[in-house]
């Protein structure tokens, strides 16, 4: 379980990680490991890199959606994306379905810069864990007053579109 983890903002990713981490074990006979990182120690991936290659083939990650493509860049570049190794995204905020992080949610990957192709290759072995926002009116009243409710108590409003 490889997360990014501040340990000063709200740590989505370790809250994330931690029913994989806490649950796997019990279901089946594997070994948990988990590997948490700063924002600053994606600067040297290679470490990471090295820590995945010793310690698993089944590797869950959580961080943001532009630091992940990053990561599967690098592991593409070691060989990690040839079968031996299967990736599982853990998307905390539902960005893969989001224009606004992705250019297109139904290619995660593309950025329209020169390492598309690479990264295309190495999201074939990305599964991404996600959830999907509900559709129904009601929800979308239910939205529309949390926001309203929050606005007007707690003076926090929200960027348009979210």
């Amino acid at each position: 379980v490889v997360y990014m983890d501040e340990l000063n903002d709200d740590r989505p990713c370790y809250f994330a990680v931690e029913g994989i981490y806490m649950m796997l074990p019990k279901l089946t006979n594997v070994t948990i490991v988990d590997m948490p990182f700063k924002k600053k120690d994606l600067s040297n991936h290679t470490s990471i890199i090295e820590d995945i290659k010793q310690k698993g083939r089944i590797v869950y990650i959580c961080c943001y959606p532009d630091q992940f493509r990053q990561l599967m860049l690098h592991t593409w570049h070691q060989g990690l994306n040839s079968g031996d190794y299967a990736f599982f995204y853990i998307d905390v905020f539902g960005a893969s379905l989001q224009e606004s992080h992705f250019l297109d949610p139904q290619r995660p990957w593309k950025r329209s810069d020169a390492d598309d192709a690479i990264a295309k290759e190495a999201f074939k072995a990305v599964m991404i864990i996600t959830y999907k926002e509900p559709e129904n009116p009601e929800y979308g009243d239910f939205l529309r007053d949390l926001k309203n409710y929050s606005a007007k108590h707690f003076n926090f409003t929200t960027l348009r579109g979210e």
